[in-house]
């Protein structure tokens, strides 16, 4: 082991070191911490296995169209299919915290503008925050940037809130598990694994495996299979190929499994704790806690749940803002029902949040 790589080991020894100290003083304070505790370790987990699988949704589509390596697009798609999987598990036990957001054309267009917008930066959210974890001067920036736009955004001219209740709110909100198609053919846990695992991610998923392998890698793999075999091919070489591409990147094919894995985890050790305590949201343990002052008219904080980043930046963002007087009433313009949310909720004692309250 040379100096490089026993400075590193130091360097993680020590961050390991923080987290259990600071984990160790949260629940010292109040046992009621435990439950942010858990965000802690987990976010701790995926950082170390985005970083290891180099995931990064900008880079999937950039490598993929731009050069023709497919190896990011592969292990996205493996994450997603291994999450599918574990959420059939989560869903028939009853374990499960995931509630899908409502559908409209408002996602093809904030899609197509993040979409744009990761490109730019140069790298989605997730992408961003464990490449400034690798000291990333751009990615530091964006972080900032994801921060503060986002707060500014939402609180000027309250459009946001009318947009929210107004249309987003009013739309359909289910998974394919729940959809007439699936519920009169299955039931238990067949109709999750059918609806939401098979149909809604892995049946898209091998499909695009096919396609991506017919457009891109399959020329090459073939030119090189036809000379190993003295120009002899069988429909068994297309397998192969597809076989190839896929574990062509072993370390992000293992992250995508392992974060697939990881998710389901996590989702079940909320859920878990939310029974555990008789609470449903991170802001009912604040109430408890004495902390009124953090949640809505309704005694909640956008808590979902599971693995969600973006919107905790915005909340910081907003909190600095306020504190710093830039906005003497800056709010989170996002709706609990009918109620506008009231304070900001301190983000060193909140769970990470979403637009979709329970």
């Amino acid at each position: 082991m040379d100096r490089a790589e026993k400075k590193n080991d130091l360097w993680a020894y020590g961050i390991t070191g923080i987290f259990i100290l600071i984990s160790l003083l949260y629940y010292s304070v109040n046992t009621y911490y435990i439950y942010l505790v858990a965000y802690i370790w987990f976010g701790f987990a995926y950082g170390m296995m985005l970083q290891y699988g180099r995931f990064c949704f900008a880079s999937a589509f950039r490598d993929l169209f731009a050069v023709g390596v497919p190896r990011m697009f592969v292990g996205i798609m493996i994450a997603m299919s291994a999450f599918g999987l574990v959420s059939v598990f989560l869903a028939a036990t009853k374990m499960e915290t995931f509630h899908a957001g409502p559908i409209g054309i408002h996602e093809t267009i904030g899609g197509l503008i993040f979409g744009v917008g990761m490109v730019l930066a140069g790298g989605c959210a997730s992408g961003t925050l464990y490449k400034c974890g690798e000291g990333n001067g751009t990615s530091m920036l964006a972080a900032v940037a994801i921060s503060f736009s986002q707060a500014i955004f939402v609180n000027v001219g309250g459009w946001f809130d009318k947009f929210l209740t107004g249309y987003v709110w009013k739309q359909p909100s289910l998974t394919v598990a729940n959809t007439a198609m699936i519920t009169n053919h299955f039931s238990g846990a067949s109709r999750y694994f059918v609806g939401n695992a098979l149909i809604n991610t892995i049946i898209p998923s091998l499909l695009l495996f096919v396609a991506v392998y017919m457009i891109w890698p399959r020329k090459g793999f073939l030119k090189k299979r036809l000379k190993e075999n003295n120009g002899k091919k069988s429909f068994k070489d297309e397998f192969a190929g597809i076989w190839a591409m896929i574990t062509q990147s072993k370390r992000t094919s293992l992250a995508g499994i392992l974060i697939g894995i990881t998710a389901g985890i996590h989702i079940f050790v909320i859920k878990g704790m939310q029974i555990k305590f008789g609470v449903n949201n991170f802001g009912q343990i604040l109430t408890l806690m004495g902390h009124t002052g953090d949640v809505s008219t309704k005694g909640t904080i956008f808590d979902p749940g599971y693995w969600y980043i973006t919107t905790q930046e915005a909340q910081l963002g907003a909190w600095v803002l306020a504190g710093a007087r830039f906005f003497f009433c800056l709010k989170m313009s996002v709706r609990s029902g009918n109620r506008r949310i009231a304070p900001i909720p301190n983000p060193l004692a909140s769970a990470p949040i979403s637009p979709h309250e329970k």
